[in-house]
């Protein structure tokens, strides 16, 4: 019988972000007679606890704020000429790659930016294959100039293997073919449960579970017409930064409630890293509006994909180009319609007017349009959720990414 390989995954955080959910999943969906995970976090935090809830072996090696609390914003050329910090992230990756000799490892998969860099100099030192993960547009949208040029070189040079959430993340790499690197989606988990009285062609049984919570549901009984139950429901989830477009979705928003309709506004995400200013802007635009009544911050969420649930139509705002868009498919698969932005993964996942809406990004008037039209057409509305939801069981489940992923270390092994 074939020894499983043993992967250290590495991350510099446990706040729960994007990134964060995706690897919980992707170690959940694992083969575990292909593969023996264990987990190396940078701080202690709300992914150590959901990480050792699933049975996943998870340790914490605190990393020297010095590094950890530098924030995307400050990186640059400039950075290096502080000796402490790199003295202090060259003596962390000992310490991972120490870690690493003793337990066995056989590959290191990084899953941060920060991580990515100590990881590959402990790959190095521990003369183990490195993967890193790339969930994020490297370019100067995202980071400064300077530490653009700097990862993209690296990406060249350092890592054995690059898995991206996206071909537009892949291709803001540009690594014109100097490293092995493959495309693999995050992926959700399907559930199997009743929505829109009906079986979907998947063979899964579903049926929205609305009606909870926001107090309605859509009544998609056979025979009868579809119609809103009301208040309608509209959510936007994330954490609250301004590229991902929360006052876009609240100005269409007040726009559609000025207009008559009766619309409830859900917005389920808090700020992680700084945005607070960004999110009294929010608060302080919906009492200017006199909307107060209609949007509700629920904040960090424990059971996001059960928020979710509650929702009649998600929207996805962001005014940047996003990496991949994991709240979209987390919204299709619940068969609800999702309207996103062009630009980024989201372009990759949603097939405009098929499986899901797309909306230039930072246009406001746009969504205001797409949404009226849904909310006027609500067949068209049930028969978006139905298709989004096929599309997403097809290509998007997190089964899916685990065995491209797992293919990806048999293959660095078998080359090795």
């Amino acid at each position: 019988m074939t020894t499983p390989t043993t992967v250290l995954y590495l991350d510099h955080t446990a706040k729960i972000s994007g990134g964060e959910i995706a690897l919980l999943r992707l170690i959940r969906a694992l083969d575990r007679t292909l593969v023996t995970p264990i987990v190396l976090l940078g701080e202690d935090g709300p992914l150590m606890v959901r990480l050792t809830d699933a049975g996943i072996e998870t340790h914490v090696m605190p990393l020297d704020p010095s590094i950890s609390q530098v924030r995307k914003d400050t990186l640059g050329l400039g950075a290096l000429k502080y000796a402490t910090r790199l003295m202090s992230l060259i003596r962390y990756s000992r310490r991972v790659a120490r870690f690493a000799r003793e337990r066995n490892v056989d590959i290191l998969h990084t899953n941060s930016l920060k991580a990515d860099i100590y990881g590959a100099f402990a790959a190095r030192l521990c003369r183990k294959p490195v993967v890193w993960h790339v969930r994020d547009h490297i370019d100067p949208s995202y980071l400064p100039r300077p530490a653009v040029f700097l990862f993209r070189a690296m990406a060249r040079i350092l890592p054995n293997y690059i898995l991206t959430n996206s071909q537009s993340t892949l291709d803001h790499l540009l690594l014109h073919n100097a490293r092995r690197a493959v495309v693999v989606p995050s992926g959700v988990v399907v559930n199997r449960f009743v929505v829109h009285d009906g079986i979907d062609p998947n063979g899964l049984e579903y049926g929205h579970g609305h009606g909870h919570g926001h107090g309605h549901g859509h009544g998609h009984g056979h025979g009868q017409t579809i119609c809103w139950d009301l208040p309608i429901c509209i959510g936007i989830v994330g954490r609250i930064a301004k590229w991902k477009g929360q006052h876009i979705f609240l100005e269409a928003g007040a726009q559609l409630i000025e207009a008559g309709w009766d619309l409830s506004l859900i917005i389920i995400g808090a700020p992680l890293f700084g945005e607070d200013a960004y999110a009294s802007e929010l608060s302080q635009f919906v009492d200017k509006k006199g909307i107060s009544d209609r949007v509700h911050f629920l904040g960090f969420c424990e059971d996001v994909q059960a928020e979710i649930r509650k929702l009649d139509i998600l929207v996805h705002a962001s005014i940047s180009p996003e990496p991949f868009g994991q709240v979209v498919i987390e919204g299709m698969i619940e068969s609800i319609p999702v309207i996103g932005t062009d630009g980024g993964g989201v372009s990759e996942i949603i097939q405009h007017g098929e499986t899901g809406i797309l909306v230039p990004m930072g246009d406001a008037g746009a969504l205001v349009r797409e949404l009226k039209a849904l909310l006027e057409d609500p067949e068209k509305a049930h028969t978006l959720g139905a298709a989004g939801r096929r599309h997403v069981v097809e290509n998007f489940t997190v089964e899916q990414t685990a065995r491209k992923v797992e293919a990806v270390y048999e293959e660095i092994l078998h080359k090795r």
